[in-house]
């Protein structure tokens, strides 16, 4: 049976949707037979959303019925990792890769990609940035848009008129195409279908008279759709993205059940919480590790509607509950305050954290955590409680001076279906070692924490090592009061290697990423770090940097005088990277002046490289007693 051609819309969709309601059945269920699989293939190009070149396409895939795609496991551990056959969901990805290619085909970026290639690159020799240059790609795109006029993708969209809203998707919000390699997969989507946002309303409706989603899906989408610009393309990732988990309910109920039953041989979950776990199982939806919190032997859940709104009130509270779970935590004078800094990206806001101090066996831990941005003109009357996912920092700072074998981890709450943390709850859970690998590939999710279970940097090692530094003269340019601020910057802070000690005291460690954010003078300021830290060994004068004045250029001219010697060199210039030789002038400065000491790589990120300054009797002691401070000695590093 085929639905009549009409010149009322409307009137065909809804005859249309009529009949394949019929044909694919009231049934909720998720797995299609091949029958069909091909009535909704015929359903998508008969309300005019798949061409008929997307359902002769389609109704193939469907009959060749090879299928796969991942299992969206909330949580891992073992079972089956891909999910084969024809479903809705997979007809929903053909509809959203198909969505995908045309996109980029009716705005003309295949088109236009494809006669760059045809013509290969502008052949510029010398400045990119002079008259001759612009005026040579300058014709180089005139020509590219002359053959592009009258491009049919354009007319196919321009053809199709707004309904609803006219937002459209924007220019920065393209999908990616790195790395596509589209060929002849276009022109999938009905020419009556827009793709880029304007039958989006429509396309979201008829995905659901054709039960492809639930309306729950439906409901949800709805919502964004019309609170976002979004294209046709984006609307169908949602759709793929919330109608999955619901395939694999089934799966994920039997993954989870080994799961718990496997927390249990490990004595994470206790014999008096395992049939409560297994009976929430068996009656909900697909859950995540945070609803297996109140399961666990040392678990909780924290609601901050259960604490007092008020973040100082609040946090206390939140505190006195974790005694309840944490081991031998029994803590006194406990203090909370508020403070507003500001923006330390200079921006026009002013930052907002809580500082918490308490004691602990006649041992005192402070720290801070941020709570939020405020545009720098609010009035504050009263913060209200936020939790951020390092509240539990300073009780894994007292299990660690106990040399305890335990952790506290921070469990976030994954709103259902989605990838976003719901912030008005979170767990905290109490593991050791043994519990915590229990886990599996759980311990790797986003939404715990990770922690370490090495019992160095407590707080005493900490004042060991600080001791050390101090004796062997890495602090010997500060004064008391800067060894102080250093000190408390230490005890307020995590400290998990030699550098984040050592960083908390002024001119000891200099840090730089090579992709700059001074775009004006990055080698002089960097020059001048690395004088701040030689302690008055390495005095550079008349710094020359011509760093803003190089941009777009090839080189840029760094130099300086020491020793009554000009030393300069021509860098070169690629926009905010700097060239790392910069550093090879300076190291033959110091060998040509005779300089006691040298720098030593100390810290690398990947991205932001730390350096601190030493004399041969300095780095012979520390190469001895604490050689994970350099990464030279490293061999993980050197590999």
């Amino acid at each position: 049976m085929k639905c009549q051609i009409t010149s009322i819309m409307k009137f065909k969709s809804v005859i249309c949707l009529i009949f394949y309601f019929i044909l694919i059945n009231f049934s909720t269920a998720q797995k299609l037979t091949v029958e069909e699989g091909n009535a909704l293939a015929d359903g998508l190009y008969d309300i005019e959303l798949l061409s008929d070149k997307g359902r002769k396409e389609l109704k193939e895939l469907i009959n060749i019925n090879k299928f796969e795609r991942p299992l969206t496991n909330l949580i891992e551990f073992g079972g089956p990792k891909v999910k084969r056959g024809l479903s809705k969901s997979q007809v929903l990805i053909y509809l959203r890769d198909a969505f995908f290619t045309d996109y980029y085909h009716r705005t003309g970026i295949l088109r236009r990609r494809a006669l760059m290639e045809k013509f290969g690159p502008i052949n510029i020799k010398g400045n990119t940035t002079s008259k001759e240059a612009q005026k040579q790609i300058k014709a180089y795109h005139h020509k590219i848009d002359e053959l592009m006029v009258d491009f049919e993708g354009f007319e196919i969209e321009k053809a199709i008129p707004f309904e609803g809203d006219s937002s459209v998707l924007g220019w920065t919000a393209f999908p990616s195409l790195l790395g596509s390699k589209i060929g002849d997969e276009i022109n999938r989507i009905h020419s009556k279908r827009s793709v880029m946002g304007k039958t989006k309303t429509r396309t979201l409706r008829d995905l659901l008279a054709l039960r492809l989603i639930n309306p729950y899906v439906f409901e949800k989408i709805e919502k964004k759709i019309h609170s976002h610009k979004v294209s046709e393309h984006e609307l169908l990732s949602m759709a793929v993205d919330e109608t999955m988990p619901f395939e694999d309910v089934v799966e994920n109920q039997n993954n989870v059940r080994s799961y718990i039953q496997h927390l249990y041989q490990q004595n994470v979950v206790p014999k008096d919480n395992l049939a409560d776990a297994m009976e929430y199982n068996s009656q909900t939806i697909p859950i995540q590790l945070f609803d297996l919190v109140p399961y666990f032997q040392l678990g909780r859940i924290f609601k901050l509607e259960d604490f007092d709104s008020n973040a100082e009130i609040g946090y206390k509270q939140i505190y006195e509950s974790m005694q309840l779970i944490v081991p031998d935590f029994k803590f006194t004078e406990f203090e909370s305050k508020v403070v507003y800094n500001k923006d330390p990206w200079g921006g026009d806001f002013v930052e907002s954290k809580i500082q918490i101090q308490f004691k602990v066996k006649d041992r005192i831990y402070k720290g801070e955590t941020f709570l939020n941005f405020y545009p720098k003109d609010s009035i504050i009357e009263k913060e209200p409680l936020i939790v951020r996912g390092d509240i539990h920092v300073l009780v894994n700072k007292f299990l660690l001076d106990e040399a305890s074998p335990y952790r506290l981890f921070f469990v976030k709450k994954k709103k259902v279906f989605d990838s976003a943390i719901d912030e008005s709850e979170f767990g905290l859970v109490v593991l050791d070692k043994n519990e915590y690998d229990a886990l599996g590939k759980v311990n790797t999710n986003q939404y715990l924490s990770r922690e370490d279970f090495d019992l160095s940097f407590s707080t005493m090692q900490i004042e060991q090592s600080i001791d050390a530094f101090m004796e062997n003269g890495l602090f010997a340019h500060l004064t008391p009061s800067e060894i102080a601020d250093g000190m408390d910057c230490v005890f307020s802070s995590t400290i998990e290697n030699y550098p984040s000690i050592l960083s908390c005291f002024e001119n000891v460690v200099t840090y730089f990423d090579l992709e700059t954010g001074n775009y004006k003078n990055p080698y002089e300021e960097l020059t001048r770090n690395f004088a701040s830290i030689s302690r008055g060994a390495f005095r550079p004068e008349r710094i020359v940097d011509t760093f803003s004045d190089s941009w777009g250029k090839n080189n840029t001219k760094f130099g300086f005088e020491l020793g009554n010697k000009k030393y300069e060199i021509q860098l070169k210039s690629n926009f905010d990277w700097l060239d790392p030789e910069f550093l090879s002038l300076i190291n033959q400065a110091r060998r040509e002046n005779n300089i006691e000491g040298q720098w030593y790589l100390c810290s690398d990120d990947g991205e932001v490289r730390g350096y601190i300054f030493l004399n041969d009797e300095q780095y012979e002691f520390l190469k001895e007693n604490y050689s994970d401070l350099f990464l030279d000695l490293n061999e993980n590093y050197k590999n």
